[in-house]
This record gives C-alpha cells, sequence and structure tokens, in this order.
C-alpha cells in the first residue's frame, strides 16, 4: 500500500503533515480523516482499515494532524518554531457552518450531554450542520453469554475487523443501561475465566488469534476506559432538543451500522 507524506500551510502559514493514499487507478473521490482533539493521523489502527478499503474501491485516502495534535506539541508558523496543541487551542464566540463531532458522544457523561449539544448549538449558525457518528446498544442483545458470541467468531478470519467486531459484540454482552456506561473492565473479567495460563486454547485457530488480538490490545490500552452508550431512541431524543434529524447513513458493507450510524443534524 503506497502513501505518500505531505506537508501544507494553512491561511495563517502553520505548516501541518499528513499522509496522502492514492489508488493506481486515480479517480474524483477522496476521503478525508480528520482527527480529534489532541490526536494524531497515525496512531489509530482503524486508519490502515480504511486506507486499505478506500483503495480496494479506488478511493484516495487522507489523513493528517490539525494544529489541535498533541497536548503541546512544535509547529512551525511562519518558518518559525511555534508551541501550539490541543491545550493551546482558543475556542471563543466562533460560529460555524458545520460541526464534525465523529464519535465524540461516547466519551461524553450521559448527565453532560445536554451541555455538549447546547455547546454545539451555541458556535453554529442559524440552520447550521452537527454531523455525527453514534454509538448504540440494540435493547435486544444478541448473546445471553459469552458461549453464543464464541461460536459466532470460530469460523472468521483473524483480522482487525473480526477482533474490533467481537469487541463491540462483548461490549454490548456486558453492557448496563442503569448507568449507560460500559467499561472493557466487565469484559476483561470474561475473557479471564476462559483464558489459560498460556493463552486461549480453543479448537479454531482464528478464534485463538482473534481473542489474542483482543486481549493484547483492548484489553491492555483500554481496560480503564470509560464509554457512554445510549439506546437509539433515547439518543436521538436528545438530539431532538436542538435538532431536527436531516438524514442518517448506515453502511450497506458494514453489518454493525445499524449501531454506530452517521447523522446530519439541522440546528432548529
Amino acid at each position: 500500500m503506497h502513501s505518500e507524506l505531505m506537508r501544507f500551510k494553512t491561511k495563517d502559514n502553520v505548516e501541518l503533515q499528513g499522509l496522502l493514499y492514492e489508488p493506481k487507478q486515480k479517480g474524483v473521490k477522496a476521503i478525508i480523516h480528520v482527527h480529534g482533539w489532541v490526536g494524531n493521523f497515525y496512531e489509530n489502527l482503524f486508519i490502515d482499515y480504511i486506507a486499505t478499503s478506500a483503495l480496494k474501491k479506488n478511493i484516495a485516502f487522507f489523513t493528517f494532524n490539525n494544529r489541535g495534535s498533541g497536548v503541546i506539541i512544535e509547529f512551525l508558523k511562519n518558518n518559525k518554531r511555534e508551541k501550539i496543541g490541543g491545550s493551546l487551542e482558543i475556542f471563543e464566540e466562533t460560529v460555524f457552518d458545520i460541526v464534525i463531532g465523529d464519535a465524540v458522544l461516547p466519551n461524553v457523561a450521559w448527565e453532560d450531554r445536554d451541555k455538549l449539544l447546547s455547546e454545539v448549538k451555541r458556535v453554529l449558525k442559524p440552520k447550521g450542520l452537527f454531523i455525527t457518528r453514534a454509538f448504540y446498544v440494540p435493547r435486544e442483545k444478541p448473546f445471553n453469554n459469552v458461549n453464543g458470541l464464541l461460536k459466532k467468531f470460530t469460523n472468521k478470519e483473524p483480522t482487525y475487523q473480526s477482533a474490533l467486531e467481537f469487541v463491540l459484540e462483548l461490549q454490548i454482552l456486558a453492557y448496563d443501561s442503569k448507568d449507560h456506561l460500559g467499561t472493557f473492565s466487565k469484559p476483561k473479567e470474561m475473557l479471564e475465566k476462559i483464558r489459560g495460563k498460556d493463552g486461549f486454547n480453543f479448537e479454531s485457530d482464528n478464534l485463538n488469534k482473534i481473542l489474542e488480538m483482543v486481549w493484547s490490545f483492548w484489553c491492555v490500552k483500554y481496560v480503564k476506559k470509560v464509554y457512554t452508550y445510549a439506546y437509539r431512541d433515547e439518543e436521538e431524543k436528545e438530539y431532538e432538543k436542538y435538532f431536527e434529524i436531516l438524514e442518517t447513513y448506515e453502511a450497506k458493507d458494514n453489518s454493525y451500522s445499524d449501531i454506530t450510524p452517521m447523522y446530519i443534524l439541522r440546528l432548529k
């Protein structure tokens, strides 16, 4: 997979960097990935998956660092080094046509949702758009226990995508609607019960590899992370306090898109 390091400047001469993935057969479509606050364009593993999937469809993919990358980091501005970064961002009484919040709400406590949505309303121009991706939990869980989940993944290929799908299913299984919280500590406890001293030892090698990916990455890096999830009707009720739902997008080639849809919301 070929990629090229790109350097470009903003209107106020801040130099930014990114990676451009171009398909062999060039077209007119491209996906532009903008990371979140204090993030970057290279750390998340899903970048490779998105780039690979895009190139297969002859779609270019561009991911870059914006000036909110890192907590404090040095950027070149007017050919001089200047400290910028997420902790130094200035967000005053600015107004925007569009606010994008991809996967932001799962990182906001349920009792703070209204505060966040009202802040989005504050900075939007009249009839401005808020584009966001939701993470839902289905009211009816697809599995009652971990054994049913293991059976589903026995014959799946051990890829990053299948490991991520297993993580989603595991979090749904462990979810408790009383507090809207989802942590990976409960899923880790489930895996500890089926993991031996030498790792996972099921008959399916593919299943063992998927479980090891989940164990070595999610159970280490995200075990203390707390997410906020809701049912679809609960989430949409929160949106409708300030916005009207214009469109909802669900990917046809993703079996989990019904619980991770994209929304285009217009300010009322």
